[in-house]
């Protein structure tokens, strides 16, 4: 009977993935996660309340969109020491973790990751959130990744 139990949890938190999966969710090439620790970390904002619903309907197609760098300056609260490309990205976070953050990184091609990891013991749903990214690079694909553990 306890297997049972067991197999009907893992069978409603599966569907309850599956349902709650964000269509911004882009599965990352497995190569990708080797070439991970030599991947450059991007500098990133969150953008500004004011401008967050026009943020948004600008991703709504296209998970990236290139920012002139004073026009990017317009939309986050802080200025970066060096100007560099600026590029709007999609971004997904759990809302009220204490336990996670958000991480990107930069390929030598140009591929971009954006991953949300946090610890919970169930899968949390996600938010969109637009971010302001800046990389010495021209942006060529992005993949958004959400992870959590116990």
């Amino acid at each position: 009977m306890a297997t049972v139990a067991v197999g009907l949890t893992l069978f409603f938190r599966a569907k309850l993935r599956e349902e709650t999966r964000d269509p911004w969710l882009t599965p990352v090439p497995l190569e990708r996660w080797r070439e991970f620790p030599q991947a450059q970390e991007c500098t990133y904002a969150f953008v500004v309340p004011g401008f967050r619903e026009e943020a948004l309907s600008l991703l709504e197609a296209r998970s990236c969109v290139e920012m002139d760098f004073e026009e990017a300056m317009q939309v986050i609260s802080w200025r970066p020491s060096e100007k560099e490309r600026a590029y709007l990205v999609r971004a997904l976070v759990c809302e009220n973790v204490g336990t996670g953050g958000l991480s990107v990184v930069q390929f030598d091609d140009g591929g971009l990751l954006v991953h949300f990891g946090y610890l919970a013991h169930s899968w949390l749903p996600t938010e969109r959130e637009p971010i302001v990214v800046f990389t010495n690079h021209a942006v060529s694909e992005v993949w958004i990744h959400v992870s959590s553990a116990k």
